[in-house]
């Protein structure tokens, strides 16, 4: 980010390590010597690499959010494909503690993709890759906007085995480093471990929504409805604006057989983030499992206007329209989604 070899990655990507080097496309190896600034919160970090004099190209950090489908790219070091590239979208901006606001995209953050710069079209960074979770049985992969690097301030610097040596240990920052640990098991289907450290973060930050949204999505996943049920229910008592505690509520309510709580969560989540597909889709499969299918033709309509490549909607709707006789529809809906 700098012509002197300053460096932005994950906070964690450092946490822990008492020596680190960067290697170039060419093969160049330097040494990281001092950390210039960082944020543990958004899992920031600014380090000063020794370049020994040589100048290099910084990237262009993005001022703005990346909206709603715009194309990016990121260029990563991954674990299983070493140096790739990988295209996808933005899905949306959304709030996620503790980082604050990340950027929601389909490029997926493979083990060793941290750290990873996002660009855009015009070969802006705007976000860094940091983390994947699932989300309603679905991988969702995230990076700390751009506009959080801004955001660091910049100081003379300090040795980097000096900060390996820092203190850590306050409650707030175990239980970040507990959290991101679980969302680590979690991501590799480990449920039961992932369980095991969010439940200790939950000990040191019980008012945490987020903990309790990602510990109700490792119960569901574990077929342990009912404790995601309570898991969910004190994520959207602590954060009343959790679209996602919501439809993870509604979805394990449902499996229940609590379809009418369920259907006022989808709701709630329609209700708070009105794009959220995901939502529109489990109120229609809703509304058809309880007979509402005037209510469902309504909502699954709505869907496809919004994500008219959404295949599964198309079915449920050509379903509900069967269910109340109206063949032709059901048809016309069939061959819609096939065209």
């Amino acid at each position: 980010v700098s012509t002197d070899g300053d460096l932005i990655t994950n906070w964690h990507v450092l946490d822990g390590v008492h020596h680190a080097e960067v290697e170039t496309y060419a093969g160049d190896v330097y040494e990281i010597g001092a950390i210039l600034a960082e944020d543990r919160e958004k899992d920031l970090i600014l380090v000063k690499v020794r370049t020994y004099g040589e100048r290099v190209s910084p990237a262009v950090i993005c001022r703005e959010y990346a909206t709603c489908g715009d194309s990016v790219l990121m260029i990563a070091n991954t674990v299983d494909q070493g140096r790739s590239c990988y295209r996808g979208a933005v899905i949306d901006t959304r709030e996620a503690l503790p980082y604050g606001t990340v950027v929601h995209m389909t490029i997926p953050v493979h083990p060793g993709a941290s750290g990873s710069p996002v660009v855009n079209a015009q070969g802006e960074v705007i976000g860094v890759a940091t983390y994947r979770c699932v989300i309603d049985g679905r991988w969702s992969y995230f990076a700390v906007p751009a506009q959080h690097i801004m955001d660091l301030t910049p100081h003379e610097g300090f040795d980097f085995h000096a900060w390996y040596a820092g203190d850590k240990d306050d409650d707030f920052f175990k239980a970040t480093a507990l959290y991101r640990r679980g969302l680590e098991y979690a991501s590799r289907g480990i449920y039961t471990t992932a369980l095991r450290y969010l439940a200790k973060a939950i000990d040191l930050e019980p008012d945490c929504a987020d903990l309790y949204t990602q510990a109700g999505i490792c119960y569901k996943q574990l077929g342990r409805y009912d404790d995601a049920v309570v898991a969910f229910r004190k994520a959207v008592a602590l954060n009343p604006t959790c679209s996602e505690a919501y439809c993870g509520l509604g979805i394990a309510l449902c499996m229940t057989g609590e379809f009418f709580a369920g259907a006022r969560a989808f709701e709630q989540v329609i209700t708070l983030k009105p794009q959220y597909t995901e939502a529109y889709y489990n109120l229609g499969i809703t509304y058809n499992t309880i007979e509402e299918y005037y209510d469902a033709i309504r909502v699954l309509h709505r869907l496809v206007s919004i994500r008219p490549d959404f295949i599964e909607a198309y079915c449920e709707l050509s379903l509900a329209y069967v269910s109340i006789g109206a063949y032709d529809n059901a048809l016309a809906i069939l061959k819609q989604a096939q065209d």
